[in-house]
């Protein structure tokens, strides 16, 4: 940790919807414990950076993950907003995200910024 600087250089942006963070996390049952679970078990949580607004999405499978997102970003643009960046770490269905915006027909101009996996936002 003694290489980790002490101040970040990432200038915090003051326009909403701007830069958006998101990262997955997996819903699992207790072993132990006799409960149901949805079969939606992948939950992808965005966060806007100004205000701090939280979305989420549960998935059944990784896979949708970036036909998903895709809708999402669409319709944000057609809301007029316009997000510039987009903060993921470098997983699998990430990669399929980032490589679907730049084949797109519809240009929504996003900067997808990969960081390393754990990593504090």
């Amino acid at each position: 940790m003694k290489n980790v600087p002490k101040k970040s250089m990432h200038m915090k942006s003051t326009i909403i919807r701007e830069i958006i963070f998101m990262d997955r996390l997996l819903v699992k049952k207790l072993k132990e414990k006799k409960i149901k679970i949805n079969t939606k078990r992948f939950w992808y949580l965005s966060m806007e950076e100004v205000i701090g607004c939280k979305m989420s999405m549960f998935l059944g499978s990784k896979n949708k993950l970036a036909d998903e997102m895709i809708k999402f970003l669409v319709k944000e643009k057609s809301s007029n907003y316009k997000i510039i960046s987009l903060r993921i770490d470098n997983v699998r269905e990430n990669k399929s995200l980032e490589k679907k915006l730049k084949s797109l027909s519809i240009d929504l101009n996003i900067d997808v910024e990969c960081i390393v996996r754990n990593m504090l936002q």
